[in-house]
C-alpha cells in the first residue's frame, strides 16, 4: 500500500493540542499544524479510545481486533458493539481502570458495518468499525 500520510502505523498516544483537539499523536498533531510542545498528554475529553485494525477480518492477520481506551482517572470502563440493526454483539466492563485493552472475537459476525460504543466517566464515544471476514 501506498500513502501519503507520514503517520500512517503510527501507535495511538493521545495529545491534547492546544486547539483543544485529542490528536492519535505527537505526529498526527504536528501534521495537522500544532506546533512541537503546545500539547499535553493525554486526551482532551475525560476519555478517549482508538482500535485497530479496521476492516476487522477473520484470519486475523493484523492481530485481533484491539479497542484501547485510556481516561484521564480511574473509572469504571464500558465497552458495547453494535450492529446496525443496534443488536449487541459484545459487551464488556473493567472496573476502577484509567487505561484497558479490549479484544473483541468478531470471527462469525459476519461482513458489515458495527458501532462501537464505549462509556468512562459519563463520557460516550461512539466509532464505526467494520467486519470483512472474506478470506483472501
Amino acid at each position: 500500500m501506498i500513502t501519503n500520510n507520514t503517520c500512517y502505523g503510527t501507535s495511538y498516544q493521545p495529545i491534547c493540542g492546544c486547539d483543544n483537539v485529542t490528536y492519535r499523536n505527537e505526529c498526527f498533531a504536528v501534521a495537522a499544524g500544532i506546533i512541537n510542545g503546545a500539547f499535553t498528554d493525554g486526551p482532551c475529553e475525560f476519555m478517549d479510545f482508538d482500535f485497530t485494525p479496521n476492516p476487522a477480518g477473520r484470519d486475523l492477520v493484523n492481530g485481533p481486533l484491539t479497542i484501547r481506551v485510556i481516561c484521564k482517572g480511574p473509572v469504571d470502563i464500558n465497552v458495547w458493539i453494535f450492529d446496525t440493526f443496534f443488536r449487541e454483539k459484545y459487551y464488556q466492563r473493567s472496573l476502577q481502570f484509567q487505561e484497558q485493552i479490549f479484544q473483541p472475537d468478531v470471527r462469525g459476525w459476519g461482513n458489515g458495518l458495527f458501532f462501537i460504543a464505549v462509556e468512562a466517566g459519563g463520557v460516550v464515544k461512539i466509532k464505526r468499525l467494520l467486519v470483512n471476514q472474506i478470506e483472501e
